[in-house]
């Protein structure tokens, strides 16, 4: 029982290496009191260069691969090695310490950056085809927006469901499918929660849409941008508590769209769920059983 534990407080401490704070240190300066104030790669970018952001994210997206690749292992490669499924976990949960390690680091006042060079130095060590598909996701969501925490939110969101597509594919060991899944819908909920505050920087008047999950958004701070007119509306159709219960502050508010978690009950959605039934009923007919 211990000995899984330990791996995973050695891979929260090796994450509680924050590259941007470590070498903030050689240079000088507290990125936390730069820019965005956000301990990361895309706050080092634009405040302290190219060269110290390259450092940044080598120094964070190594951590973590190290994390992962070499604490599940250690001290018994031969045990681990022979299970491959306990491997499996161990790597994800080594993975996500790392992530949680890095956004609040115990070496640094628990003030670190948001996950997402970490969160994409898992899935490197983790499965690298669900690292390009998360950049592919990025990228278009940056083409299109030119939002780099949007872009960052989205394809963490994006991430348990390239998981599932990868594992339907086979282009990932059919033992990892699970514990990948899992790790995909920890670090989506993680990471759009450490971007919570991005909502207060969003445009006056923007359009916020939920159709992921709930808990991805405060909603006391939806509420409260909402009724100031900093935001200008919302749809939404997740909440934290579902059924929405009667009387909530988002149902007297004018400027909000509700709908009861069926945003996917599209009519191509549901043709495809009725020849789905379908053709498991043709099966099963052909098949005798």
């Amino acid at each position: 029982m211990w000995d899984p534990l330990l791996r995973l407080l050695a891979a929260y401490l090796l994450g509680s290496l924050n590259g941007s704070l470590l070498l903030g240190k050689l240079r000088g300066v507290d990125i936390r009191t730069q820019g965005s104030g956000n301990a990361g790669g895309t706050n080092a970018l634009r405040t302290q260069g190219k060269a110290f952001a390259l450092g940044v994210i080598i120094i964070d997206v190594a951590k973590v691969y190290i994390a992962v690749r070499a604490l599940p292992g250690l001290f018994a490669p031969g045990e681990v090695a022979s299970a491959p499924l306990q491997q499996a976990w161990l790597q994800v949960g080594c993975g996500f310490a790392a992530v949680v390690g890095h956004v609040y680091p115990i070496f640094h006042g628990f003030r670190g950056g948001k996950g997402v060079a970490t969160l994409l130095g898992s899935l490197l060590a983790l499965a690298p085809v669900l690292l390009l598909g998360v950049l592919a996701v990025w990228l278009i969501m940056m083409m299109v927006f030119g939002y780099v925490g949007l872009g960052s939110m989205v394809a963490a969101a994006a991430l348990p469901v390239l998981v599932f597509l990868a594992g339907r594919a086979g282009w990932i060991a059919a033992h990892t499918v699970e514990p990948l899944i899992v790790f995909g819908v920890a670090c989506s909920l993680f990471v759009l929660w450490t971007h919570r505050s991005n909502i207060a920087r969003m445009r006056q008047g923007a359009l916020l849409i939920n159709t992921a999950r709930g808990a991805v958004l405060d909603e006391d701070a939806l509420v409260d941008a909402l009724a100031s007119g900093h935001l200008g509306g919302a749809g939404l159709d997740v909440f934290v508590t579902e059924p929405l219960p009667a009387g909530h502050a988002l149902t007297k508010l004018s400027n909000v769209t509700l709908s009861t978690h069926s945003a996917f009950r599209t009519p191509e959605a549901t043709d495809n769920l009725l020849e789905a039934s379908l053709e498991h009923c043709r099966r099963i007919l052909r098949q005798g059983y």
